[in-house]
């Protein structure tokens, strides 16, 4: 079985080389400050605090906070489309405008990216430099935080035709013929690096690690072949579906929930592996730790027994010589 993440990143372009597709217009990396629409609004992914403080924006424009940990929930879990349709309108967005979508850490930048493009966000320009290489065109001004009440109702139409649930990713498992690719680490595919109780991969994926896809030649499908994504859990697949879809010009499906989800639910693994019951065993056979008893005897302790002896061997005294006088008398 080849395991050298090289030829498994070969193989799974090999199967996505074909007919071109064009970059799509909604959804694109950018890194021209030219090729930025003068109307587009500007999203800011850093934290609240940091996007308050000041985020870029063009003229008569107001740059929006949305952090991916305002949608997310404990252990990464996403929330509703619904509510999310709601946090956007909080933040002044309806669904219809321009969107440019900058960042600190990439991750969640194009997590965010994602989000918006999946939720119905018209178009969804992604900025791939650092922000202050945006130019003079671009000022800093106070950003746009969420509030109680919408500022707006968003009224796009999500993209749900992109996302597959859990019982469609079994009936599609079930009948074949599914290109399903791991953006995650290629130790975590193999199960050599998991933070679960259950390490591998989904039935029959192949390994194309986020990281692989960024800043590398396109790569697009073959015509009719649509691959599904996952990655570990729902912030990891929308950075990668932004990766693949915006970065690599190509339509794509992406599996939400991810291996933990996957994993978690007791279905089959390739490759799987249990790094609790390694853990267990390794524990098991390990030695008992030996208290070590010093053989130094502990002063005050000696004297303490002293006193306490001295006491109790005046007291017995006392209450001798009490008997002997009573008998006397």
């Amino acid at each position: 079985m080849l395991k050298t993440p090289a030829l498994l990143i070969g193989l799974a372009g090999v199967l996505l080389v074909g007919a071109g597709n064009e970059v799509p217009a909604d959804f694109r990396f950018v890194s021209d400050p030219a090729s930025v629409p003068a109307d587009a609004v500007v999203v800011d992914s850093r934290n609240a605090e940091t996007c308050a403080e000041g985020a870029p924006a063009r003229e008569e424009t107001e740059p929006r906070c949305v952090p991916i940990a305002a949608v997310t929930g404990p252990h990464g879990r996403l929330a509703s489309f619904r509510d999310i349709a709601w946090f956007l309108g909080t933040v002044g967005l309806d669904g219809s405008e321009t969107v440019l979508v900058v960042g600190a850490r990439e991750r969640d930048r194009d997590a965010v990216a994602g989000l918006l493009h999946l939720g119905g966000q018209k178009t969804v320009l992604v900025w791939q430099r650092p922000i202050n290489a945006l130019g003079e065109g671009f000022a800093t001004v106070s950003g746009r935080v969420s509030e109680p009440a919408r500022r707006a109702v968003f009224r796009e139409p999500m993209r749900d035709d992109r996302i597959v649930l859990k019982n469609e990713l079994q009936r599609m498992l079930a009948e074949g013929g599914v290109l399903l690719l791991d953006g995650r680490p290629a130790e975590d595919f193999w199960g050599e690096r998991t933070t679960g109780e259950r390490a591998g991969h989904l039935p029959g994926a192949q390994s194309l690690p986020a990281r692989a896809l960024r800043g590398a030649t396109p790569i697009v499908a073959a015509d009719g072949v649509e691959p599904v994504l996952y990655g570990r859990g729902a912030v990891d697949g929308l950075a990668y579906y932004t990766a693949v879809v915006a970065g690599r010009s190509r339509p794509a499906k992406v599996y939400l929930e991810g291996f933990a989800d996957w994993a978690a639910a007791g279905l089959p693994l390739d490759a799987e592996s249990h790094p609790d019951l390694a853990a267990a065993d390794v524990a098991a056979t390990a030695p008992a730790p030996r208290t070590q008893i010093s053989a130094a005897p502990d002063r005050k302790l000696l004297a303490l027994s002293a006193s306490v002896g001295a006491l109790l061997g005046a007291a017995a005294a006392v209450g001798t010589l009490a008997v002997i006088r009573r008998r006397k008398a």
